[in-house]
């Protein structure tokens, strides 16, 4: 497979995405594509990615703006993921009959 970082296109306008750095890289799959792209990003470059539907896929940050947009997208989503962990959670603990009740009796 290519060195992915060298795909990879400056600036959220020129996104690219999985499928088709897939292809450019000579890569197996998609995943292995999100692979590298989580590599390089515990590397400490700032690779982005926008679910923009005008240009979806990966990018390196244009600028510091670029990845604080990235990071807060990140934030968010962290948020609703922890949400959705704490509800799934409720409901296991409903599910096996280990209810816990709040407040004083």
């Amino acid at each position: 497979m290519t060195y992915l970082f060298d795909l990879l296109p400056i600036g959220r306008e020129s996104a690219i995405t999985a499928r088709e750095l897939k292809v450019l890289a000579g890569a197996k799959s998609t995943r292995e594509i999100t692979l590298e792209v989580e590599r390089l990003r515990k590397s400490g470059i700032a690779v982005c990615a926008s679910c923009d539907t005008a240009r979806p896929g990966f990018y390196i940050a244009e600028s510091a703006s670029e990845l604080s947009d990235y990071l807060r997208s990140l934030d968010r989503r962290l948020r609703s993921v922890s949400q959705t962990r704490r509800r799934l959670g409720d409901t296991l603990a409903e599910m096996s009959g280990q209810l816990t009740f709040r407040g004083g009796i």
